[in-house]
């Protein structure tokens, strides 16, 4: 696997990162794409704990991916660019933040003709907010584990980050991101001290 070195490199960081990277569950270790998922997941939930500064090593360490027109990768790849992004500029690393959102619009602008056109029209109906919001319903089910509600607001916490990130639509404001952004901050952090983390996803 191609993307194994980078869970060995990070591992070998700093112990405090290489504690949480080696929690990750070995089933994540089985294929690129789910190494990509259980790191670029664990970046945000340290951007959730407040550890920027180990979030920030993750994602400078999957920013150097380059984009190959192939998205089960690059799906990941753009939410780790998106939260570089996020960290930089609270660290005042401008550069650093254009970088990320140059590498994203490089992915979204690649090649031309109908896949191109496909590809920036399903990008414009996330930008509008389309299949983000979170279903209410989900939450009154009573079978629903804080393990579930966590790996289900984690993806949603990432989604609106990236929207936030990129700019946010008429339709979808950067104002009512930022809102959601707190609101469901509050709500995973809340599961967190309940012991969500022990069997969410990545770590079970």
């Amino acid at each position: 696997m191609k993307f194994l070195y980078i869970y060995n490199d990070l591992s070998d960081k700093n112990d405090e990162l290489k504690k949480i990277i080696e929690g990750i569950h070995h089933r994540y270790l089985k294929s690129d794409k789910l190494i990509l998922e259980a790191l670029t997941k664990v970046s945000f939930i340290l951007y959730l704990k407040k550890d920027l500064v180990n979030s920030l090593i993750i994602t400078d360490k999957l920013s150097g991916i380059i984009f190959n027109n192939d998205y089960d990768y690059w799906t990941w790849i753009e939410y780790a660019l998106c939260l570089r992004a996020e960290i930089a500029i609270n660290f005042s690393e401008n550069d650093k933040a254009r970088d990320s959102i140059n590498k994203i619009n490089y992915a979204l602008n690649y090649g031309e003709g109908f896949q191109k056109k496909i590809r920036m029209n399903v990008h414009k109906r996330f930008m509008d907010g389309e299949g983000i919001e979170l279903n209410d319903s989900v939450f009154s089910d009573d079978d629903l584990s804080i393990y579930e509600e966590f790996n289900y607001r984690l993806i949603y916490q990432m989604s609106l980050i990236k929207l936030k990130v990129l700019g946010g639509s008429e339709e979808y404001k950067i104002e009512k991101a930022l809102i959601n952004i707190n609101s469901n901050a509050d709500a995973i952090n809340n599961l967190i001290n309940k012991g969500a983390l022990e069997k969410a996803q990545p770590f079970k």
